[in-house]
């Protein structure tokens, strides 16, 4: 994962998460016209709906799954590469909140199918809890049907969708019990082995250069604990906050917004954020600015060690960022209309972030930023990192 490829998986639950307000408005947007006292609907995602529409998309794209030979084959040429590569991420970056960190996440080698049912269970555990909100609120109510398959639709289109993008992911395992695992690190080998085919780069060089993104991940999650406990009370916030809203909201109150131009139909991505509360924003901008900074970091960290393991790196990394400037009109139609085009580029200013830092002070400091949530940079700072360096570490460069 480079700059030309968005959006980061490693944030993937945030965009699914975003898609889901996404959707949720728009079914809202119908409420005027649809209201009943039928019977209630017991969720706001059909999850069933959800993986239906996940895996048409995914099969348009071929090589769904792979058989268990060649996903072993491939774990074991995974765990050579991490082997190979732990060391000198450890040197630079050192063994964060536990001195006697090493990395024990295992390569899962997984086809797109696989990749959607592995990321379902996860997303269906994030929601629960904004589903018993729906159902407490709607009880003898409203049901709002067109809600439930406005959100369904959407997540199922953006999970297919990104099933097709996605190469690698670290998935730190959020919102998935009270005792976290450790995180996964899976490989998506079928679009892998296209993307590799596609630029026509050095095969072994290419799967080395996206383990060592994902890995830095590792290190980030499980190398300092309380990240994975923060962005899971950031998420879940979110979520149970805005939800109550949204069920809530009528084609009345989308109107007045419209009219006063604080949202547009032709960026829906805006939708949710135009119902948050200041408090829900915080929060929401709390949470883009860590992912700018855990993205960013790993771009980073990639450019730094990447010279030194990769001899073909400079050709991999320009190869890559070409890829986006590849897209076709529809698929970037997709991109901006689910809001990942925004996202993207908060998670280039995350790397200018990152590299000004550095620069300035040095990985030491730039680290310092994993020691707790104080010392996360807030999305102003993503914009002016010398606002984050004077505060965190008194400089004044």
């Amino acid at each position: 994962m480079r700059r030309g490829d968005r959006p980061r998986e490693g944030s993937l639950a945030a965009h699914l998460a975003a898609a889901f307000l996404n959707g949720a408005v728009s079914g809202a947007s119908w409420n005027a016209r649809s209201r009943r006292t039928a019977r209630q609907a017991e969720v706001l995602v059909d999850w069933p709906r959800v993986r239906q529409v996940a895996h048409v998309v995914a099969r348009r794209t071929g090589a769904a799954r792979l058989d268990q030979p060649t996903r072993q084959a491939w774990e074991a040429e995974y765990r050579d590469i991490i082997a190979r590569v732990s060391p000198p991420l450890l040197r630079y970056l050192g063994p964060g909140a536990n001195p006697a960190f090493h990395f024990e996440t295992a390569p899962e080698v997984v086809g797109r199918l696989e990749w959607i049912d592995v990321n379902l269970a996860t997303f269906r555990g994030m929601f629960q809890p904004v589903e018993v909100l729906a159902a407490e609120r709607l009880r003898g109510h409203i049901s709002q049907p067109l809600n439930q398959q406005a959100s369904s639709l959407m997540l199922g289109l953006v999970l297919g969708y990104l099933s097709g993008r996605v190469l690698g992911q670290y998935d730190p395992s959020l919102l998935v019990s009270e005792v976290l695992p450790p995180g996964k690190l899976l490989l998506l080998q079928p679009n892998l082995e296209a993307a590799q085919h596609d630029l026509g780069v050095p095969a072994r060089q290419f799967f080395t250069w996206i383990v060592f993104h994902e890995l830095t991940h590792s290190w980030q999650f499980e190398a300092h604990p309380w990240l994975r406990t923060y962005m899971s009370s950031q998420v879940s916030q979110l979520l149970a906050s805005t939800s109550g809203r949204l069920i809530e909201t009528d084609a009345a109150e989308l109107l007045r917004l419209a009219m006063r131009g604080d949202i547009s139909l032709r960026q829906p991505q805006r939708l949710a954020a135009a119902l948050m509360t200041a408090d829900q924003l915080d929060t929401f901008n709390r949470l883009q600015a860590v992912m700018c900074l855990v993205e960013g970091f790993s771009n980073h960290v990639m450019d730094v060690l990447g010279p030194e393991t990769l001899p073909d790196y400079a050709h991999i990394s320009g190869a890559f960022e070409g890829r986006d400037k590849r897209r076709g009109s529809a698929e970037k139609l997709f991109v901006r209309l689910t809001g990942l085009e925004l996202k993207m580029e908060q998670y280039k200013a995350g790397e200018r972030f990152v590299d000004a830092v550095v620069a300035a002070q040095g990985i030491a400091i730039m680290n310092r930023a994993w020691e707790g949530p104080a010392n996360l940079p807030d999305l102003r700072e993503i914009y002016q990192p010398q606002l984050w360096l004077d505060r965190v570490a008194g400089s004044s460069t």
